[in-house]
C-alpha cells in the first residue's frame, strides 16, 4: 500500500523543518558532501560522457540479446537447484504463480513492488 501524505501535515512538517537550525545545517553539510564525492568520483573517472555512452552502448546490447542473457541467467538458477519460468502473458505467469503457492501451501505473498 503506497504511502499518503496529506498536504496539511506535509506543509507543517516542511514549515518546521524550514525553522529548525540544525536540521538545514544537517541538509546543508550532507549535501556538501554528497557534492564533494560526486566531484572525487567524477575526477576518478575521467570523462563523464564517455561513461554515458558507454552506459548506453552496454543497455542497448543487453535489451538487443536479451534472449541469450535470459537463457544463460535460467541455466545458472538450474545449476543452483531453482526454477525459472517464462511466461508468454501476465495471465500465464499469474496461473503459474498461483499454482506453485498452491502446491508450496503458501500463506502468504510478497508484492515485489513493495520490496
Amino acid at each position: 500500500m503506497p504511502m499518503h501524505i496529506g498536504d496539511k501535515d506535509f506543509k507543517k512538517r516542511v514549515t518546521k523543518g524550514i525553522e529548525d537550525d540544525f536540521m538545514r545545517g544537517a541538509v546543508r553539510s550532507a549535501q556538501g558532501r554528497l557534492q564533494d564525492k560526486r566531484a572525487t568520483a567524477a575526477d576518478e573517472l575521467g570523462d563523464w560522457e564517455e561513461w554515458r555512452t558507454l552506459g548506453s552502448e552496454i543497455r542497448r546490447h543487453t535489451i538487443e540479446h536479451l534472449d541469450y542473457y535470459l537463457h544463460q541467467l535460467s541455466e545458472k538458477v538450474a545449476e543452483l537447484g531453482g526454477h525459472v519460468f517464462f511466461a508468454e502473458t501476465g495471465a500465464e505467469a499469474n496461473e503459474y504463480i498461483q499454482k506453485v503457492a498452491k502446491e508450496k501451501d503458501a500463506k502468504k505473498s510478497q508484492n515485489p513492488s513493495q520490496w
